[in-house]
C-alpha cells in the first residue's frame, strides 16, 4: 500500500508538471493523458486542459445538438466561454478505452449538471475521446458528445 501511494503521488506530481510546461511529456501513458484530460474539464483549467489537445490547427468538436467546430483555437474559445461559468459540474463515467500505438479511442458517459434562469438542469451524454501520438505524446484531435435522449 504505501508503495501505491507514493506511484499515486509521483504520477500526480509528474501530471501537475506536464500542465505547468504545457504538455505532457512522452513518457506519460494514454490512461494519465485521459485522466489530465478530464480533470482538467472538472476543475475548469484551460492550462491543463490545452496541454491534452493536439498542436494541430485542426481539432474537431461536435457538440450534442450537431453543431461543429474544426479547428484547435475554435476548441480553446468554447471552452474559456465555458469555464468561465461556475454554475456547472459534469461527471464521467469511463466506458472502455481501445488504445492502438499511434491512437486511442475513449468512450465516456457523462452527467451534465447546471442552473438556467434559476432553475436546475441535467443531460447526459456520450462523449467519445480521440486522441493520437503527436511528437511522442498523447494529443486529443476529435471530440464528440451526443446526448442521450
Amino acid at each position: 500500500m504505501p508503495n501505491d501511494r507514493i506511484r499515486r503521488c509521483c504520477v500526480a506530481i509528474m501530471l501537475a508538471l506536464a500542465g505547468c510546461a504545457g504538455a505532457p511529456t512522452p513518457d506519460t501513458t494514454f490512461e494519465e493523458t485521459l485522466d489530465a484530460h478530464i480533470q482538467a474539464i472538472q476543475n475548469r483549467d484551460l492550462a491543463a486542459l490545452e496541454a491534452t489537445i493536439t498542436t494541430g490547427d485542426e481539432l474537431i468538436l461536435i457538440f450534442p445538438g450537431g453543431q461543429r467546430t474544426t479547428t484547435r483555437e475554435e476548441y480553446m474559445a468554447f471552452h474559456r466561454e465555458w469555464f468561465a461559468s461556475d454554475t456547472w459540474t459534469m461527471g464521467f463515467e469511463r466506458l472502455g478505452v481501445i488504445q492502438g500505438r499511434d491512437f486511442a479511442v475513449a468512450m465516456v458517459r457523462t452527467l451534465y449538471e447546471d442552473v438556467r434562469d434559476g432553475e436546475r438542469v441535467q443531460s447526459q451524454s456520450w462523449l467519445t475521446l480521440t486522441f493520437r501520438k503527436e511528437n511522442g505524446r498523447w494529443a486529443l484531435f476529435h471530440d464528440q458528445n451526443t446526448r442521450i435522449p
